[in-house]
């Protein structure tokens, strides 16, 4: 098998994983994944990222607990609202069953960016940092892959962003891009159906 084919089989093996054995992930394996997933590319090679690898039992029930506060203060807004965070609720709150919680960020933009340059959200990310952290998080979730670890990307949780920074002592330099679990699993899920080449690409000529 070339390298291509080597690369394509873990990608096309890889699934989003909600359901995990309640067995540990090794420090060591996890360090050597992040240090690989970190070769990722950077805008000017910053390196503007950071990791926070939660395993604690309490941080992560303080965590959980930071995100149900804030489900909690859009409750009785309107019947339509609370009919659908009934089903969907569950969903902010994944993560509590993942053996590890990785909380990714991202060094937020120089405010010199704002007052030289015109931004809104056509352009909001130029500074690259919160792209570069998403491409290393996609390696770790395909390295995981290759050590048959399950991951699960989340960004639901961050609406309680200013709250988990204050539980996990997140600096203020720093915004969460992505939650990411982690763990080995018994099972995968089905592949899902995807788009065809002719949907999602265009060659201009």
């Amino acid at each position: 098998m070339n390298r291509f084919e080597s690369l394509a089989e873990i990608i096309r093996s890889r699934r989003s994983i909600r359901t995990f054995r309640n067995e540990t992930v090794k420090p060591e394996i996890i360090e050597k994944i992040i240090e690989s997933a970190v070769l990722a590319p950077s805008n000017n090679n910053r390196q503007g990222w950071k990791f926070y690898i939660i395993t604690n039992k309490y941080i992560k029930e303080q965590i959980i607990s930071d995100v149900e506060s804030e489900l909690d203060q859009i409750t009785g807004k309107s019947e339509v609202i609370d009919d659908v965070m009934k089903s969907y609720r569950a969903n902010f709150l994944i993560f509590k069953n993942a053996p590890v919680l990785l909380i990714a960020c991202h060094l937020k933009p120089n405010k010199f960016n704002f007052r030289l340059f015109d931004i809104d959200d056509t352009n909001r990310h130029f500074t690259g940092e919160l792209i570069s952290t998403t491409l290393a998080v996609g390696n770790i979730m395909l390295l995981s892959e290759a050590e048959n670890i399950g991951t699960l990307m989340m960004t639901a949780p961050l609406i309680a962003a200013d709250r988990i920074k204050k539980t996990v002592k997140i600096p203020g330099k720093y915004s969460i891009s992505s939650f990411l679990c982690m763990g080995y699993y018994d099972k995968k899920p089905d592949t899902p159906e995807r788009k065809k080449f002719n949907k999602i690409a265009e060659f201009i000529n």
